[in-house]
């Protein structure tokens, strides 16, 4: 019986048989055009949400500054909404979270952060929080995980949306006076921004939104008081009746000029 040759790309599969099962990978990687470097799509949830941070200029009662500005995404329909905010600690964080169930009426089942943005540190493979993010997840009763660092793939959705809406809703830059009524009609301009069909599902955006809605928690029957409370040592005033106090909780000084100690809060803008 005379034996027909192998070809060399079978020999190679038979001594290795690895390649069988990496073959399908492959193949679906060179079919949605992507490199050795690249990742495939994640499959996400319903009422699952990505939060991030990007940076815009702003001119804010006449004075140029770049702030950070809060995106909210859901990825499951590609809705993503977007707010301003001073700065990126727990206090922003937990007001941009508020705000946006609050505006949606429920609470996403998960959030996915970046490497511990605003609402913990890293150190070495664990993320300490802190009491006022742990605070508002217990409140709402969201679960909440943190991306690797250098991992933006892990969060796809949120970095596109980061992007997108630095192009189309901060360009030209904004002229902004009341920084809270701005953040109200942009959470409806952001929203308004998914009024098409979704890049994959050829479904419209917002009827996707409505199974996000129908996933997600119900909103608790308090909302949640995003201040910071820390305790401040006891200081001299030259005269009583001075004020003083960090953000937008103060406190006045007891009589005679010196303070008495107690808490001072801070909370983010609304």
């Amino acid at each position: 019986m005379v034996g027909v040759p192998m070809l060399k790309h079978e020999k190679t599969l038979c001594s290795n048989p690895k390649l069988f099962v990496l073959k399908p990978v492959s193949q679906r990687l060179s079919n949605t055009g992507s490199g050795p470097g690249c990742f495939l799509d994640l499959d996400w949830p319903a009422g699952v949400a990505q939060v991030d941070f990007g940076h815009a200029a702003f001119v804010v009662r006449g004075t140029r500054r770049e702030m950070p500005y809060f995106v909210t995404s859901f990825p499951y329909s590609n809705v993503g909404l977007a707010q301003v905010f001073p700065g990126e600690n727990a206090e922003c964080v937990c007001q941009g979270l508020r705000n946006v169930f609050e505006f949606v009426g429920g609470v996403p089942t998960r959030v996915v952060f970046d490497n511990a943005t605003g609402v913990g540190r890293r150190v070495c493979d664990r993320v300490r929080t802190t009491k006022l993010f742990e605070a508002c997840s217990a409140h709402y009763g969201f679960e909440y995980r943190f991306c690797n660092p250098y991992s933006g793939h892990e969060k796809g959705s949120v970095e596109n949306k980061v992007g997108t809406q630095r192009r189309n809703l901060f360009v030209p830059v904004p002229r902004v006076w009341d920084v809270d009524g701005y953040n109200e009609r942009l959470l409806e301009r952001s929203r308004d921004m998914s009024r098409k069909e979704h890049y994959r599902k050829g479904r419209p955006e917002l009827e996707l939104f409505e199974d996000d809605l129908a996933a997600m928690l119900a909103l608790p029957a308090r909302p949640f008081e995003c201040v910071e409370y820390r305790r401040r040592a006891p200081t001299r005033r030259a005269r009583s009746g001075s004020t003083e106090g960090t953000g937008t909780r103060r406190r006045r000084s007891a009589p005679g000029g010196r303070w008495s100690s107690g808490l001072v809060g801070r909370r983010g803008s609304r």
